[in-house]
């Protein structure tokens, strides 16, 4: 027989049916091949065998249906339907390709397939316990790969997990969560090769701040809200009147500048800053069984702290550079809280000094493994664009599932047009992921905005600005506006929107965005599956899966701000002061 499946061209109301003594007689069948081999002379037959060649091609083995194993297909079964989608096939091709391949499957069955009958016991075991119904997938994908779990590794379950985004079977949320799961499976059951950090941090040794016994619990209260708090104007908290001297000449020229002038931190800093408070409480607690840790100077003392440091290092395997982040956060916080001595800070600075130091290539090393070519993500939005226009022409059919299919590909045009406009725009703007989140395009305050240009604001206008005030002085221009508390570093922007987004811009508001909201009223100008503003994560993981899907490598939103700063420089050498505005 051909190797080439023949096609079909009708569609195929169900699969014959086999009589059990017939079924008792033959082979037990483990691919395609000897399960099409069963049916030769059936009815409908043409029509298995078209479904055979479409799953083939899914697979990337075009010609090679009849030796794909019945266990590949299980394990893959979940993309096939985008595959078929993103070839443009219609809903009722769609349904019936899928429906063939259950029941040729269901049929493999009863002529006595077993499935993951070459799975390990340890295999079969996790299989078994598995918790999650999307886990088997994941276990039967490694158990080809090895026959101990143990061996596993986290290197290993990311390619899976880049596989997946890469040939649009899953969302990156979707395919990191499943992932997840998976290792979490694996670590429970003392296979913690996988990922041997997050094996030890299954011991959460963290206590919550509201289960802190005062007074210790009111100290840290005032220690953040200190740290939240806004500085006087003078950039002094108080005026320390108290002790006053006849002359204080000497006192100002001996002043101590190791508590440097205090800043207002933001809420995530806050939340930071007190989650490193209880992990440190937690460990004296739970780990070391203290008892009598009752005040911020206890808790902050130089042997807790050495001591929470090393058991970090080798225990939780945490790394220097994990360590610094970590221990900074409460060395900014204590230099400045006027309850410490100055003189700790300046300890606590050598504590920090203490730990070793990634060196300069090292993090170029490890960023450039992060990094993808500037031309290459410009490219994405394009082909973005591409991919709306074909699945809007995809064909619904009639009836009520022709008018379910209508609405789905509507909103998934309508999600590809957002997408596609992100990308425009983080390649123009490459704003921190909290203002692009944030954006807000309707409400009493919008950040996104067209009218006219406010006389009294300092706004930099472009060349087509000019023209165009020149001949309409009422002319109206879309701009966006960021307070001084929306913006990281405090300083309020007002900036006139680049011309190569206002048509994707005005597209994407008239033609998409209220299928995404709905009947919701949302403000933001991106949003998620539930019609809402994004979380932080939310974005995260769509700019990783745009990225990872378009362009071959996953992406942060803070590593697209230094690929387009390098870019920028390329073009403009040392015009920091322009890249920083």
């Amino acid at each position: 027989m051909s190797t080439l499946l023949p096609l079909g061209t009708e569609i195929a109301p169900e699969v014959p049916q086999l009589s059990a003594a017939c079924l008792d007689q033959l082979p037990k069948p483990k691919t395609f091949g000897a399960l099409l081999d069963l049916l030769t002379g059936k009815p409908h037959y043409r029509h298995l065998c078209s479904a055979a060649n479409r799953f083939a091609e899914y697979l990337r083995k075009p010609g090679l249906a009849r030796d794909i194993s019945l266990d590949d297909v299980v394990e893959r079964l979940r993309g096939f339907r985008p595959f078929l989608e993103n070839r443009l096939y219609a809903e009722s091709s769609i349904h019936d390709y899928r429906q063939w391949i259950g029941e040729l499957l269901e049929l493999a069955q009863r002529a006595g397939w077993v499935p993951d009958v070459a799975m390990s016991p340890q295999w079969h075991f996790l299989m078994a316990t598995a918790p999650n119904p999307r886990l088997p997938e994941v276990i039967r994908h490694f158990s080809k790969q090895t026959d101990f779990p143990g061996e596993v590794t986290l290197e290993a379950v990311n390619k899976w997990v880049d596989e997946l985004v890469i040939r649009r079977e899953s969302s990156f949320s979707s395919a990191i969560a499943r992932a997840w799961d998976f290792q979490r499976l694996l670590i429970k059951n003392g296979y913690s090769a996988v990922n041997p950090i997050r094996a030890l941090r299954l011991d959460f040794y963290g206590i919550p701040l509201k289960k802190i016994p005062e007074p210790l619990k009111s100290e840290i209260e005032d220690l953040i809200a200190f740290r939240k708090a806004a500085p006087d104007e003078d950039g002094e908290d108080d005026d320390d009147l108290e002790g006053l001297a006849e002359d204080d000449s000497e006192d100002d020229e001996d002043e101590d500048d190791s508590r440097p002038r205090r800043k207002q931190i933001r809420g995530i800093t806050a939340q930071k800053l007190e989650s490193m408070i209880c992990r440190l409480y937690g460990y004296l607690v739970n780990i070391k069984h203290r008892q009598d840790i009752t005040s911020l100077r206890l808790l902050f003392h130089r042997r807790c702290l050495r001591s929470f440091r090393k058991w970090l290092r080798k225990r939780r395997k945490v790394s220097p550079d994990g360590l610094r982040a970590m221990f900074t956060t409460i060395f900014a916080a204590i230099r400045q809280y006027p309850l410490f001595p100055t003189d700790f800070g300046k300890w606590f600075k050598r504590f920090l000094d203490s730990i070793p130091q990634t060196t300069e290539a090292e993090r170029r090393e490890k960023k450039a493994k992060k990094y993808l070519d500037y031309r290459t993500l410009e490219a994405i939005p394009d082909k973005i664009r591409s991919e709306r226009i074909n699945q809007s022409k995809r064909k619904c059919g009639s009836g009520s599932r022709g008018i379910l299919m209508r609405t789905r590909i509507a909103r998934e045009v309508a999600d590809l047009a957002m997408r596609e406009l992100l990308m425009r725009w983080i390649l123009v703007l490459p704003w921190r992921q909290r203002n692009l989140r944030e954006c807000r395009v309707s409400g009493p305050n919008p950040n996104l905005f067209k009218g006219p240009i406010p006389a009294h604001k300092e706004v930099d206008r472009p060349d087509w600005v000019k023209k165009e005030e020149a001949k309409n002085p009422k002319a109206e221009f879309w701009q966006y506006s960021f307070s001084s508390k929306e913006t990281k570093t405090g300083k309020p922007i007002h900036c006139v929107l680049p011309f190569s987004l206002i048509r994707p811009l005005e597209d994407y508001l008239r033609d998409y965005r209220s299928i995404l909201i709905g009947d919701k009223t949302t403000e933001t100008l991106f949003v998620n599956d539930a019609g809402r503003g994004m979380k932080p994560e939310t974005i995260a993981d769509l700019i990783r899966e745009l990225a990872l899907r378009y362009g071959g490598k996953r992406l942060t939103p803070h590593i697209f701000r230094d690929i387009f700063a390098f870019e920028y420089l390329k073009t403009r050498p040392l015009d920091f002061v322009t890249l920083s505005i």
